[in-house]
């Protein structure tokens, strides 16, 4: 007679209730990994999400197009356009100044929250007089001042040091090697440094989210020519261009990394349920025995499945939501949140019901004698060879092993695909050089760059050569500094700068120097003849990264043609230079610029005029003589207002912030999958010693000592284990350097060290647990008495 003919149709659900409320450990594991498992595929799939909508949000929050040397009443009409959506007029004092040895720089722009985003002070106002400023918090800090609205601070300026009253402070408390001042638009006109520079428009282009790529280009450059801004002086922000191109690889990235973690967690649950229901063959036997048929067996497990769904998936949504926004707080979004909670919830549910039919379905076909007598919790039938052993406690733990290797293999590659993903976000942290990543720009071989104190917002057709002309940057200037204490070498770069017309478009730029020793330029791919011997007769000029150069300058550079240059060495020349070479790729050194010729042409041409434009200082032991020859290169240095000094000091303390953002996330998603590793371990031990309650009873009544057992079980949980050990250090270390190799392409600040403190962290937690739970369990079955644990 079937169990519900008895006119009690829920019996089965009343079963599996009281099944989750009578086993606690089993409820309460199985539970912690689903919402474990839904967790992590929600804060994996929102913080993919979140970092691509944090740049479109950026975006959405950022000027389209930059119009530089703009005059004052041509920005007004700009505004007053019915094609720009907003323009923000800005200046840049260009010069860097110093106060209690903190940096700054004098800026104007209007406060603004939406559409481009400048500055909003936390307290106080925008500045309206002329003496009025906003400084971020830290800034005030690092000056020693005290952070109140009215202030005052004695500022250094191109006119001298004037006394300023902080109208307003935003609340930034970040270190910088450089802060921003932001002054009145009176102190713009009316400051004779800063009324000498033009204004540049950051503009918004009404209509430009619903144009594609081409339309946008050609409405931005419409608008420079109707307001006589120089194609040069257009600086289009690529980000933006970009995303009118529908690039959806980002998409593809997120659905392909969602799927990988969803397949990876159905395999996690599927384990944990396949070890739970086999664990519970002696209630199924008991069962039977009364009656329940296979389907009702099924039945009752999946039901036990659904209530633990019901009860873990919305803890995972809460979960998910709140470890998403810590991670990624710029990308939050409650649509894509209540989307990916929808999509993930119905993975978990259809995840755990998969998981527990088929163990359920073996256990239900083992006979109910055999199943009550615990004669089958998920073992093979496979036995050892040997007939007689001695039965010691590691030769017992691998007859115990010999019998569950199902149960085996299913552990083992549910802790070791979490020690793998730990493995690869080890091997991405020890891999990360913080210094490395600093020196990825200027400082590539170098610690100190002492340059020109250029203005880029200087309308000079000659950029930085009347500076040159002064000869600031001299030999003797390099002599003093190769002679400083602990300076290795000082690199000298030399390059010159002049007016360019070509195909119709004028512009100023930078032209690189060549010797017959740059071989990183004569290597590049180039249509043409970038060798030194052709460059040097030919009177040739090359050009690198040419889609860049064509995009800013509305050229089209062809080999064998001709450019008009315009330079000055005092006096002012012009010559025709032939475009000897053009290559794609960029320029392939730290300070390079797009336009190159030889040594030899810059001599005929300049003369013997000092085209030094940069030092690059290299050290002896940067982390112990650093900051003290940073400050025997200043004590040359400062004095030059022409002189400007940037160090990798400066630089490192400006990436920090973004290097500790990063470093934090993957520090979490490291700590989240270890920690389900060590659940999954901890669920399998408390329900392997459950289920051998009488198992382990009845060797203790035979002599067998608590102490024996215990270790027993530790040699047993060490086979489960040390598989998984190996696979995560073999298999993890392999995919961790793998990964490392890969993203290296890209990110050269990578540097592969194998993670040698984290694997060993790793291996000794998984075999500590075991040991942790075989004493804890061992002492809570020995408050129940030897007898009673037997008939059990």
């Amino acid at each position: 007679m079937k169990l519900d003919a008895n006119n009690n149709g829920r019996i089965i659900y009343r079963i599996a209730r009281s099944n989750l409320t009578d086993s606690k450990v089993y409820t309460l594991f199985s539970g912690l990994t689903i919402i474990l498992s839904i967790t992590f595929i929600m804060v994996m799939s929102l913080f993919l999400q979140g970092t691509q909508t944090a740049e479109e949000r950026m975006l959405q929050n950022m000027q389209h197009v930059l119009y530089m040397n703009v005059p004052r009443e041509r920005m007004e009409e700009l505004a007053a356009d019915e094609r720009t959506e907003l323009v923000i007029p800005y200046k840049d004092s260009g010069a860097e100044f110093e106060t209690s040895g903190v940096n700054y720089k004098l800026i104007y722009m209007k406060s603004q929250k939406d559409k481009i985003q400048t500055y909003v002070p936390a307290e106080g106002k925008e500045p309206e007089k002329y003496n009025e400023i906003v400084v971020d918090k830290s800034f005030l800090n690092s000056i020693g001042k005290e952070c109140r609205i009215g202030e005052r601070l004695s500022l250094n300026t191109e006119n001298g040091a004037e006394e300023f009253v902080v109208c307003g402070y935003t609340g930034r408390e970040q270190e910088l090697s450089s802060y921003t001042v932001y002054v009145s638009e009176e102190f713009a006109e009316k400051n004779p440094s800063m009324r000498a520079i033009e204004y540049t428009a950051l503009a918004r282009i009404t209509g430009a989210q619903d144009m594609e790529s081409s339309g946008f280009e050609s409405a931005v450059y419409q608008i420079a020519d109707d307001y006589g801004v120089k194609r040069q002086n257009v600086n289009i922000n690529g980000k933006f261009e970009e995303s009118l191109r529908g690039d959806h690889t980002a998409g593809y990235a997120i659905a392909f990394v969602s799927l990988f973690i969803m397949a990876a967690s159905g395999i996690v649950i599927y384990s944990i349920f396949y070890l739970s229901v086999s664990s519970r063959t002696r209630q199924i036997g008991q069962l039977q025995t009364i009656g329940m048929t296979e389907k009702q067996l099924r039945k009752m497990v999946r039901r036990e499945g659904g209530y633990l769904c019901a009860a873990a998936i919305p803890v995972s949504f809460i979960l998910g939501g709140i470890l998403a926004y810590i991670l990624q707080p710029e990308g939050w979004s409650t649509p894509g949140y209540l989307t990916t909670a929808a999509v993930t919830g119905v993975f978990g549910f259809f995840a755990v019901q998969i998981s527990v039919s088929k163990p359920a379905a073996l256990a239900a076909k083992v006979s109910p004698i055999e199943a009550s007598r615990d004669l089958w919790d998920g073992r093979d039938d496979k036995e050892g060879n040997a007939k007689h052993k001695k039965l010691t406690a590691f030769v017992m733990a691998q007859l115990g092993q010999s019998r569950s290797y199902k149960k085996r293999r299913l552990m083992t590659a549910s802790i070791a695909f979490g020690g793998i993903v730990f493995m690869i976000a080890a091997s991405y942290l020890y891999a990360w050089d913080e210094i490395s990543f600093s020196r990825e720009g200027v400082f590539s071989d170098a610690e100190y760059m002492v340059s020109y104190q250029y203005n880029a917002h200087d309308p000079s057709a000659y950029g930085p050569t009347d500076m040159q002309l002064k000869g600031h940057l001299s030999e003797e200037l390099k002599k003093r500094l190769s002679g400083l204490p602990h300076v290795r070498s000082v690199r000298t770069e030399n390059s010159v700068f002049g007016s360019i017309e070509y195909q119709g478009a004028v512009w100023s730029d930078g032209f690189y120097r060549l010797t017959r020793d740059s071989d990183a330029y004569f290597q590049l791919n180039a249509e043409g003849n970038n060798s030194y011997d052709y460059l040097c007769e030919s009177d040739g000029i090359m050009i690198t990264d040419s889609e860049f150069v064509s995009g800013i300058n509305g050229i089209s550079p062809q080999v064998g043609d001709f450019i008009t240059l315009h330079w000055s060495d005092g006096a002012e020349h012009t010559a025709k230079l032939k475009i000897a070479a053009v290559s794609p790729d960029p320029a392939p050194v730290k300070g390079g610029y797009n336009f190159a010729m030889t040594d030899q042409t810059m001599e005929k041409l300049w003369g013997d005029m000092n085209t030094i434009s940069a030092f690059y200082i290299s050290v002896e032991d940067y982390e112990t003589y650093g900051e003290q020859t940073e400050e025997a290169i200043r004590s040359l240095t400062d004095d030059d207002p022409d002189l400007s000094l940037a160090t990798l000091r400066e630089q490192i303390l400006d990436d920090s912030a973004n290097v500790k953002r990063i470093k934090m996330q993957i520090y979490g998603i490291a700590a989240f999958v270890t920690l389900f590793g060590i659940l999954n371990l901890i669920n399998m031990m408390i329900g392997n010693i459950a289920t051998r309650k009488r198992e382990l009873s009845v060797l203790e009544s035979i002599g067998m000592e608590v102490k024996q057992i215990r270790n027993m079980l530790f040699w047993e949980s060490v086979m489960y284990v040390f598989p998984a050990i190996l696979v995560t250090l073999f298999a993890g270390g392999a995919a961790g350097y793998g990964f490392v190799a890969a993203y290296k392409r890209i990110a050269g600040y990578m540097n592969y060290r194998f993670p040698l403190m984290p694997c060993l962290l790793y291996a000794a937690v998984m075999l500590l647990i075991p040991q942790l739970i075989s004493c804890v369990s061992l002492g809570r079955q020995k408050k129940q008495s030897l007898v009673e644990r037997i008939r059990l």
